[in-house]
């Protein structure tokens, strides 16, 4: 559905009574558009899903989890024009949930905030010819849990004012290929990949 919402718009989700159950589901049509330049909020401690494309210039998550996918249907692009901002409070969550065999490739998203990011899901997610940009705070947290979380393609991802530690499950990859990636901290028993023919790439820690 569509919106234009001047003064933005806040979903306050309450936790389902099954904990991995969604307290609120955007899903079908053509996917969640804000067309007006005012943010989305994400306020209660519940998980609110989306499984289509989500447009909105900014994004606040204040509290609970903001998950794209549910590790069977992937979500759309999540853009606004250009670039959308993504704020993540201390506390809260923006999960990707990417399915098996699965690339959900994002839009240009600038990510900020001291909350965690985090990657489940047997699929890829990537920002691919945009721009992810990565400039999280002291105490966030990037946690792949699962599949592959691709923080460089194309030699367009910003990493220069990270602060967020990086946690990488066994059995999941973090791939940096060519970025020059910024974490405070690396901890967990996964992979970790950098580099991407002659285009260069690293990953600096602390």
């Amino acid at each position: 559905f569509n919106m234009n919402v001047g003064t933005g718009i806040t979903f306050d989700v309450a936790p389902a009574s099954t904990a991995t159950n969604p307290g609120l589901l955007l899903s079908g049509g053509t996917g969640f558009t804000n067309t007006a330049t005012a943010a989305v909020t994400k306020t209660g401690t519940g998980l609110l899903r989306v499984l289509n494309t989500f447009q909105a210039p900014t994004l606040n998550i204040n509290q609970g989890t903001w998950e794209f996918g549910d590790g069977t249907t992937a979500a759309g692009a999540s853009t606004y024009g250009g670039n959308m901002n993504v704020s993540i409070a201390s506390g809260a969550t923006l999960s990707y949930n990417t399915p098996a065999a699965t690339i959900m490739d994002s839009g240009s998203t600038t990510f900020t905030g001291a909350g965690t990011i985090l990657k489940k899901g047997t699929g890829t997610v990537r920002w691919n010819t945009t721009a992810g940009t990565f400039a999280l705070g002291a105490g966030s947290l990037i946690d792949v849990q699962g599949g592959t979380f691709i923080g460089g393609s194309n030699s367009n991802e910003v990493w220069t004012n990270n602060k967020s530690s990086l946690n990488v499950a066994s059995g999941a990859t973090f791939d940096g290929s060519e970025a020059n990636v910024f974490v405070d901290a690396l901890t967990g028993a996964g992979s970790i990949k950098t580099g991407w023919n002659t285009s260069g790439g690293s990953i600096t820690v602390g």
